[in-house]
């Protein structure tokens, strides 16, 4: 609670902090308590500048990895989107995106005045996307851009040929931008799509993000105009946009690093649905993505729930970080039962993690 005389904006008090905010006074409060918190869901690390890198590095490492020669960078994902967005959209415009929503674009929509709009899916299907009619008509004279992620932030989900080319479909015959994000591409066997070509395509990469860590974000596309328009935007919205020596590194190193974290990442996965499939209360789709996964839990209230765990719960000194999907769906009364894990933990600590889980679901219960 905020004790100031001052005014705050709406928007302001309207805004969803991600779960690592939302939660800090209980992560503090259980630490303070000499608690060991174990993380099923890590937030992403900061990547601050270990030294000084030059630009023309930059352009030679991507241009040698992504076979781009013309991009915008920027120091983090939401810095992306806030200069992109800015560059296409007017205030009262709207965003369509396949929920749930990654919490940074909700931020930077509200941010600048637009609205995102839920293209509605649900974890008993695994996220699939709905049909063509279903989604054109959330279109509007307001609607700007089409945006998705394959494989999608949050759920990890992978679109069939046939779901993206809907996709394409739409937008060209709507004549909207096509927001593609990459980030997690490399996990999911993600193909260049066929018709991209022939669509306003924008193509967002958070290079850093497929490591666990915030920075390094990259921005291609085939219109030109657009791509001076969003540089000269950051180049007044951010114009503080070092180029670290550690991202040279990791780019340079890209493709073995890549399929290293790849093979971890599906060793990860088989074993948390393993452990998931020993729990018939617990519910999940397993996905082809990246380290996020949402699984449903028998409770009412995840966020409760995730309160409990830090506030009121503990075994041998133990307990759990979890974050709740409620505030990552537009409508708050969808995803209370489901969480979201991002997981960086070894097998031992994470059947650990999952026993514990057990123990605090039966309790929460009484």
């Amino acid at each position: 609670m905020f004790y100031h005389k001052g005014r705050f904006s709406r928007r302001s008090l309207l805004y969803d902090f991600p779960p690592e905010v939302e939660f800090s006074p209980f992560i503090s409060y259980a630490k303070r308590k000499g608690l060991e918190i174990i993380e099923l869901y890590s937030p992403m690390k900061s990547s601050f500048p270990e030294d000084t890198g030059k630009e023309e590095d930059l352009k030679l490492l991507v241009k040698d990895y992504y076979g781009e020669e013309e991009f915008v960078f920027f120091p983090s994902y939401t810095s992306m989107l806030l200069s992109l967005l800015w560059g296409i959209t007017d205030v009262g415009d709207e965003i369509l995106a396949p929920e749930p929503f990654p919490w940074e674009l909700r931020w930077v929509c509200l941010a600048l005045g637009i609205t995102p709009v839920p293209v509605e899916t649900s974890i008993t299907n695994g996220w699939r996307l709905p049909l063509r009619d279903r989604i054109e008509k959330k279109i509007s004279s307001r609607t700007r851009a089409i945006f998705f992620s394959s494989p999608q932030h949050l759920t990890g989900t992978v679109y069939t040929d046939e779901e993206k080319e809907r996709l394409i479909f739409i937008t060209r015959n709507y004549n909207l931008y096509l927001l593609v994000d990459r980030t997690f591409a490399e996990f999911g066997e993600e193909k260049e799509m066929p018709g991209m070509q022939d669509v306003n395509a924008v193509i967002l990469d958070g290079f850093t993000r497929k490591f666990g860590e915030e920075g390094l974000s990259l921005l291609f596309t085939k219109n030109h105009y657009l791509l001076r328009l969003v540089s000269e935007i950051t180049s007044i919205l951010l114009p503080f946009r070092f180029i670290s020596g550690k991202w040279l590194k990791m780019l340079a190193g890209a493709r073995e690093a890549l399929e290293e974290e790849k093979k971890r990442v599906e060793e990860l996965n088989e074993k948390i649905y393993e452990e998931v499939g020993k729990r018939s209360e617990i519910f999940s789709i397993k996905s082809e993505g990246w380290r996020e996964k949402v699984i449903g839990l028998p409770v009412e209230d995840t966020s409760r729930f995730c309160e409990f765990l830090l506030e009121e719960f503990s075994r041998d000194e133990k307990t759990l970080f979890l974050a709740p999907m409620r505030g990552m769906y537009p409508d708050k009364e969808k995803g209370r039962n489901e969480v979201l894990l991002r997981v960086f933990l070894e097998a031992e600590k994470l059947e650990e993690a999952f026993s514990i889980l057990d123990e605090a679901i039966e309790k929460y219960g009484k």
